[in-house]
């Protein structure tokens, strides 16, 4: 009986322990949203460029990783300039959807993400096993091994996609194209069942900065796909 009870007592205080764990994970995951959130974004009230520009400038005026996923076809991708006022990223992110419908913003941990409204493209939501790169540092390369994992490749011909190298499909509107090579100490990545959405969020959120954007059309019953990265 007393061993009973004794069983029943751990059990019942590692689950209040657990419980608040939780709840204090949960509390400072908040925070730490609003916290980026609040940044200033500042010089956002002369800048005349495209939805994915204003994007990368006010992520990288926050000093705030990003990621942008964009869905078109065979016409030209719209460049209409937009004036986006000054203020904190919060207000910046949502003068930007509401200039520009097609869109909308989500924050994933620490990471600020710009996706289509009608949600996160099939081919980003592919799941993987399991990825590791020990050096992270060079996103184009750590994108390019992401990319070839199996299920990847598997994922590309179920979807009817191929990966454009000829140059980027989608040019970065706004930020400066990442180096080929970045001369800075960045922790290792290790995951397991992530989306290639979560995989290019965790290549940037480990490398602190820089926008991943990847860019789907479908013409002529020709789908392509490319992946680059600006700062």
């Amino acid at each position: 009986m007393q061993k009973a009870l004794f069983w029943m007592l751990t059990f019942a205080f590692a689950t209040i322990v657990l419980t608040s764990s939780a709840k204090r994970d949960h509390a400072n995951t908040q925070s730490s949203e609003k916290e980026i959130l609040a940044r200033r974004v500042n010089s956002m009230e002369s800048l005349h460029v495209d939805t994915v520009g204003t994007f990368e400038s006010a992520v990288s005026s926050a000093g705030v990783p990003g990621g942008v996923a964009i869905l078109g076809g065979c016409e030209v991708p719209s460049q209409n300039a937009l004036q986006i006022k000054n203020g904190n990223l919060r207000e910046v992110l949502e003068r930007l959807v509401k200039a520009d419908p097609h869109f909308h913003w989500l924050l994933d941990d620490g990471v600020v993400n710009l996706i289509p409204a009608g949600g996160i493209p099939p081919f980003l939501q592919v799941r993987i096993r399991t990825f590791e790169a020990k050096d992270p540092s060079n996103m184009w390369l750590t994108a390019d091994a992401l990319l070839k994992l199996p299920e990847v490749q598997r994922a590309q011909s179920r979807l009817g996609l191929m990966q454009s190298f000829a140059g980027s499909i989608l040019g970065s509107a706004g930020g400066k194209i990442a180096a080929p090579s970045q001369p800075i100490s960045v922790p290792p990545i290790h995951l397991q069942d992530v989306t290639i959405f979560e995989a290019l969020n965790a290549i940037v959120r480990a490398n602190g900065e820089g926008v991943w954007i990847f860019n789907e059309s479908y013409c002529r019953g020709k789908g392509a796909f490319n992946v680059s990265f600006s700062q």
